[in-house]
């Protein structure tokens, strides 16, 4: 080889470690802002009626900090700071009957999407019936 083919080699290298450096440093850059993004989230979504609907649809506010991108959380949230549906909203979350119709709910898609999921998870979790009576009984699979 000659000098020109190994410098040519060499700034390749390089050019590529670079370019993986940097996209190290962004992607630790960025998970550190959407983390501190997700604080912010979480700390404003514990004193809404938003937090008490996850609760009763069975999302844990955690999950649904964690599952729901931060631009969509963010315009929920606005969403239910805006309410034009307090009264409906407070009357069902203080209803124990379980919270069937929320119509009334500018984030009811969202919510719907999101048990949705979190039942789709739950049934994913858990072994087949067979396996689940087997398991019961102490006998092995």
């Amino acid at each position: 080889m000659d000098l020109r083919t190994i410098g040519l080699i060499g700034s390749g290298l390089l050019l590529v470690v670079m370019a993986w450096m940097t996209l190290s440093i962004m992607r630790q850059a960025d998970s550190t802002v959407t983390q501190r993004v997700r604080t912010v989230l979480r700390e404003r979504l514990g004193g809404l009626r938003l937090a008490r609907m996850l609760a009763r649809r069975g999302i844990s506010q955690e999950s649904y900090i964690e599952q729901t991108p931060p631009d969509e959380a963010k315009a929920q949230l606005s969403a239910c700071e805006g309410c034009a549906a307090v009264v409906q909203c407070e009357s069902a979350l203080a209803s124990e009957l379980p919270l069937r119709d929320i119509a009334f709910c500018a984030n009811a898609a969202a919510l719907e999407a999101l048990t949705h999921h979190s039942d789709t998870v739950a049934a994913n979790d858990e072994p087949p019936a067979d396996q689940r009576r087997l398991v019961a009984c102490g006998a092995h699979p």
